[in-house]
């Protein structure tokens, strides 16, 4: 309960409280950010002195308690799954395509014996209606487990910033939007072997099927397309998979300005009740770090108003001395209460500047310590120490007395612009105790745990975390999401190169004649396996140069919306296309060596 006094109650500046409103049936957000902005207005007239410069924000519900790149990266995953979806499709069109050119003879002779060339046309997009009702009935198991996959591998800790996700499940709506998708992206695709099908020219197809060595190059284009296609999409997406999976690694284990490893966090709320006052909550912070320093497997304690990687944040506006920056154009800092040993015990290095001490009273001159993108933004590379900046227009100042190295407190907001204050200016009611360890610092938990209630028996222990699982589970959606990513990369590479081995193999196969009369006048294996796979090199040489323009297209894209984290990488493009065409290569070697073992007499009586 929020039980002011009535000193308190009178007291207009305090700003550290969250307001929720349910709106009546038929009120609108719109409507509710009017009434509000006319009442802040109000406030602004009627309290100048303290009201004058603030301003009220009103969001909904969702919008201000999701995740911030809940959105961003669920745009990204489907996205994906968009471009796989179209790898696919150009797969089974580029099957069906091939099948129709096998079948290129029957349809002359259906067109020569009477039959409609709308008829020829219906029947061609009927087969593929049949193969998508097949393959969406076959999806549905596959659905349901992916699924369940899904919200299994998403922690509870995430889920709740996701709106709506436990509350995903296999109904009829998403059964007929999914079965309607496939079958339209199954009917759309069947239209080009549809179309080649209608425009067969009688007399000069039956001639091919008699003396033609190869089928004719109009029949060849469009398959050749559709598998550049594969290649390029392939390759974008699977350099998006590389880059996520890479950004989700360096988030957890790349450079994030403190020391993970070692570290058990207790994070603490002291009740009002009885820690109204600020030197008790201060004496009792002392004694809790002075109990868990005396444990031996200790090696440094220190305390903080929000530990990284913790899933809230107080921020400030910052305004320093000397720059006219209004109000609403002010920019934020993330803002920590911390001892002196909390630097030590999180390894943050102080850059310049001295550290909090015992001269930094609740009566001596407000200091702080900023971070140095902080420092650089505001001040560039004139010395910092000494300068005043404050967190209201009409606020104290507060000097800047050190500059520390820069943190990553969450995955979406690498900024680094960070403000500490001493603990014994300004003491928290919620403190995060980091206690360094030599060893496991899970075994350490039960001893914590005792110090804690040595001091205050009443006060429990909200949360008891090691520092590098705080880290994991607060990066846990992004690593989720590259994951799924890497997944569906995987599977496009898989379709991209059994869409080159598939038409390599077609078109092997129709050159078995030539082949044979090549070998007969005297070819080597080599000339004919150069022969049958000039083909598959353009197409991976197009695919690639394509596809690496696409990659970097997508890359530029996924650095925009990902909050920075994304960092292009041309060395690891490289990588991925000499290995995508290594193995598209590959693909197509094989049935071209296969050809080089037919008996060329047995070829040539195939005509």
């Amino acid at each position: 309960p929020i039980a002011l006094t009535d000193e308190q109650w009178a007291t207009r500046r305090a700003e550290n409280y969250g307001v929720m409103g349910r709106l009546p049936d038929g009120v609108s957000l719109e409507q509710a950010r009017a009434e509000l902005t006319a009442i802040v207005d109000t406030q602004r007239n009627d309290h100048a002195d303290t009201n004058l410069k603030r301003y009220a924000r009103v969001l909904s519900f969702t919008k201000g308690m999701a995740d911030p790149g809940a959105g961003s990266f669920i745009s990204v995953w489907q996205a994906a799954a968009l471009l796989l979806l179209l790898i696919a499709c150009a797969n089974v069109a580029n099957l069906l395509m091939a099948r129709g050119a096998e079948r290129a003879s029957e349809y002359s002779i259906r067109l020569a014996l009477g039959s409609s060339r709308a008829r020829l046309f219906g029947q061609t997009l009927i087969e593929g209606l049949v193969l998508s009702m097949g393959a969406v009935l076959l999806s549905m198991p596959l659905i349901v487990a992916g699924l369940a996959v899904s919200k299994a591998s998403i922690p509870a800790s995430v889920l709740r910033f996701i709106p709506g996700w436990a509350f995903i499940r296999l109904d009829l709506e998403l059964f007929a939007v999914t079965a309607a998708l496939g079958t339209l992206a199954m009917i759309i695709f069947s239209v080009l072997p549809a179309i080649q099908a209608t425009k067969a020219q009688v007399a000069d197809t039956l001639r091919q099927s008699g003396r033609s060595l190869t089928p004719g190059r109009n029949r060849q284009w469009a398959r050749s397309a559709l598998a550049t296609t594969q290649m390029a999409l392939a390759l974008a997406l699977v350099f998006a998979s590389a880059l996520a999976i890479t950004a989700a690694h360096e988030t957890v284990n790349g450079r994030l300005g403190f020391d993970k490893n070692n570290v058990l966090v207790a994070q603490l709320n002291l009740p009002e009740r009885n820690y109204s006052d600020a030197d008790t909550r201060r004496r009792f912070i002392t004694e809790v770090s002075d109990a868990m320093r005396v444990i031996p497997a200790v090696a440094d304690v220190g305390v903080v108003s929000i530990i990284p990687a913790a899933f809230n944040n107080w921020t400030r506006r910052f305004f320093p001395e000397g720059q006219d920056i209004p109000e609403l154009e002010a920019r934020t800092a993330q803002f920590r209460m911390a001892t002196p040993e909390y630097f030590a015990a999180m390894k943050i290095p102080l850059m310049r500047g001295r550290m909090f001490d015992d001269s930094d009273r609740p009566e001596s001159t407000p200091v702080a310590i900023l971070s140095t993108t902080l420092v650089h933004r505001y001040w560039g590379d004139e010395d910092p120490l000494g300068k005043r900046f404050r967190f209201a227009l009409d606020g104290p100042w507060i000097t800047v007395v050190g500059v520390s190295g820069d943190i990553v407190h969450n995955w979406f907001d690498r900024r680094g612009d960070m403000v500490y204050v001493p603990i014994t200016q300004q003491a928290p009611y919620s403190v995060a105790f980091a206690v360094r360890t030599v060893g496991d610092p899970h075994a350490l938990a039960g001893d914590l745990r005792r110090a804690v209630a040595a001091v205050d028996a009443d006060q429990p222990i909200a949360a008891l975390e090691s520092l590098d699982k705080m880290v994991e589970e607060r990066a846990a959606g992004f690593v989720f999401i590259s994951r799924a990513l890497g997944v569906v990369g995987l599977i496009a590479l898989v379709l991209a190169v059994i869409g080159i081995y598939s038409l390599m193999a077609f078109l092997t196969t129709q050159r078995t004649q030539e082949i044979g009369v090549r070998m007969a006048l005297g070819a080597g294996r080599w000339q004919v396996v150069r022969a049958t796979t000039s083909r598959a090199i353009g197409i991976t040489i197009v695919g690639t140069v394509v596809g690496s323009a696409l990659a970097i297209g997508v890359g530029r894209a996924m650095e925009s919306i990902l909050y920075g984290m994304v960092t292009t990488s041309f060395v690891q493009l490289g990588a991925l296309v000499a290995v995508l065409g290594s193995v598209a290569l590959l693909a197509a070697y094989v049935p071209a060596r296969r050809a080089t073992q037919v008996d060329p007499m047995a070829a040539l009586r195939e005509s």
